[in-house]
């Protein structure tokens, strides 16, 4: 649980230095900094794929992280003008994340909080 706790710390730094390269506009760095972030989120994702809270909270993640990547790559190389529009496409993962977080909250939440977390 303890190194479990360490790869989760260690993917909110993955995120930051993509993040932080983004705003700073170090597009090499940043772009590297998509591949680690990603690995780290789907690997926790799978790692906790039989809680039900934590399946739906690292899927969100999961997205969040690929349409802020896609926003990212939009942005530094200026896809997201014509003929790419790669902002728009970060639209879908968002909307997706949102729909999981909000199927889990709406069907999932209460079962969860009385203790059963591996509802299926």
């Amino acid at each position: 649980m303890k190194d479990f706790r360490k790869l989760e710390n260690l993917h909110i730094v993955f995120w930051l230095f993509k993040d932080a390269s983004w705003a700073a506009n170090f597009r090499v760095l940043g772009v590297s900094m998509i591949l680690p972030t990603l690995f780290v989120a789907i690997y926790l994702l799978i790692k906790n794929w039989d809680n039900l809270e934590e399946r739906f909270h690292n899927l969100a993640v999961a997205l969040w992280i690929t349409a802020n990547s896609l926003w990212m790559v939009g942005e530094f190389f200026k896809w997201d003008e014509a003929p790419y529009h790669l902002r728009k496409w970060c639209l879908l993962p968002f909307s997706i994340g949102i729909l999981l977080i909000v199927i889990y909250y709406v069907f999932y939440w209460k079962k969860v909080g009385k203790g059963s977390s591996n509802v299926n």
